[in-house]
């Protein structure tokens, strides 16, 4: 599932309905009552993707894969080789090198402290476009990961 949904980023809502990719599950707002630039899919626990709403275009796949607030959802299917549910940022960077992206360290939940966000150019000759992008808590350990476009082109 995961690669046939990375495979199918850059591919419109539609696309990837017809292709069997996705299920015909509703798009919600990303913020409610608000101005939305994105929609988002929940096919599972622990899964969103993320649809530009002008164009019903998917450009993010995100896993939650650590449970960071009560009651949040966790991913526990299969992760495409190399990647686990248990990860730690020095593992991240002795798989992938050095980060293509390195975010500062921001606060990600009151109660859970800082971590830091880096992300990975994917160097597959059809996934050119195509980041890999992880979000660590404090310790260092891997909360959230997620494939995303590069170049969105918007």
């Amino acid at each position: 599932m995961i690669n046939n949904l990375v495979a199918g980023l850059g591919c419109t809502y539609n696309k990837l309905l017809v292709s069997g990719a996705i299920s015909n599950i509703p798009l919600e707002p990303s913020i409610k009552g608000g101005d939305n630039e994105y929609l988002i899919q929940r096919p599972e626990p622990g899964v969103e993707l993320w649809f530009w709403a002008e164009t019903a275009t998917l450009e993010r796949v995100l896993f939650s894969l650590i449970r960071m607030v009560d009651g949040a959802s966790v991913y526990t299917g299969e992760l495409p080789s190399p990647f686990m549910h248990n990860m730690h940022r020095l593992g991240v960077k002795a798989m992938l090198g050095e980060p293509f992206e390195s975010k500062e360290p921001i606060k990600i939940l009151r109660s859970r402290g800082y971590g830091v966000g880096e992300a990975y150019r994917l160097t597959s000759a059809h996934l050119v476009n195509t980041k890999v992008g992880f979000q660590y808590r404090n310790d260092d350990k891997v909360c959230s990961m997620g494939f995303s476009l590069i170049n969105s082109g918007h």
